[in-house]
């Protein structure tokens, strides 16, 4: 059998890690790449397109092969490509159908529109939990600080189902304040659907994060801390909101897919 290959590169953001490669897999290559045993190993696969309409294209997809909206895959693919050389280091990218400007300054900014957030109760075998739904791309719940975080990894996989509130399923964000008197400043724990599993850092969780903290205590601009290194700002300025914070070009290979 003849073997083939495919070139990539591995980046990651705050060590939500993704492989990035320049033709689509095959839905049979999408979970093998992702696998930490038996392939590259990330949370992630990014397809770069290149040129698209008046911008880039950058699609995301999960390692069950669910093809859906990804802020740190697109702020660590589109580091990469500027530094590359493939796009601007101003524009627009295309991700999941939607259309976002972007801004490279040493670090990459993405600017989002401001979305909803919707307050709901979580319930399930007697137990309940206040929360908000936020749809931001992707369908994310945020709790703030109303459960301690061993009972957080145990029920965030049960959380992360589909129910009334969210059909779809969600992505599970806990909010721990860094310092009680500093609204700023919150740590982030994350599950991820299709990953199926915590990641050290989820772009669209923390984007989510800040529009409920920017609510709930009147604050223009949030500072997270996940469980991965660096951080990541969410900024609410005269154009719009930015996100930014910490990638890295970790290594370029070539995968054996035979």
């Amino acid at each position: 059998m003849k073997q083939s290959h495919l070139t990539f590169d591995k980046v990651e953001g705050c060590g939500n890690d993704f492989v990035l490669l320049y033709q689509k897999p095959t839905a049979a290559e999408l979970p093998r790449l992702c696998d930490r045993h038996h392939g590259v190993g990330a949370d992630g696969v990014l397809v770069w397109y290149g040129r698209h309409r008046d911008g880039v294209r950058l699609d995301h997809y999960d390692p069950d092969g669910g093809q859906t909206f990804c802020l740190n895959g697109i702020r660590a693919g589109l580091s990469l490509a500027v530094k590359q050389g493939l796009c601007p280091p101003n524009g627009w990218v295309y991700n999941e159908g939607r259309r976002l400007a972007y801004r490279f300054d040493q670090v990459m900014y993405v600017q989002l529109p401001p979305v909803p957030i919707k307050a709901c109760r979580w319930k399930d075998e007697g137990e309940g939990y206040d929360g908000f739904f936020v749809e931001v791309g992707n369908p994310q719940f945020v709790l703030i600080d109303n459960l301690d975080l061993p009972r957080f990894r145990d029920l965030a996989p049960r959380m992360r189902a589909p129910s009334a509130h969210f059909p779809e399923g969600a992505n599970i964000n806990l909010l721990r304040p860094s310092d009680a008197a500093d609204v700023n400043t919150w740590h982030i724990y994350t599950f991820e659907r299709g990953v199926e599993n915590f990641t050290l850092a989820c772009g669209s969780g923390m984007y989510a994060a800040a529009l409920v903290v920017m609510t709930r205590f009147h604050c223009s601009n949030v500072r997270f801390i996940p469980e991965g290194h660096g951080h990541v700002r969410v900024e609410q300025g005269t154009d719009g909101i930015w996100l930014t914070g910490d990638t890295q070009h970790v290594f370029r290979g070539e995968w054996l897919c035979g």
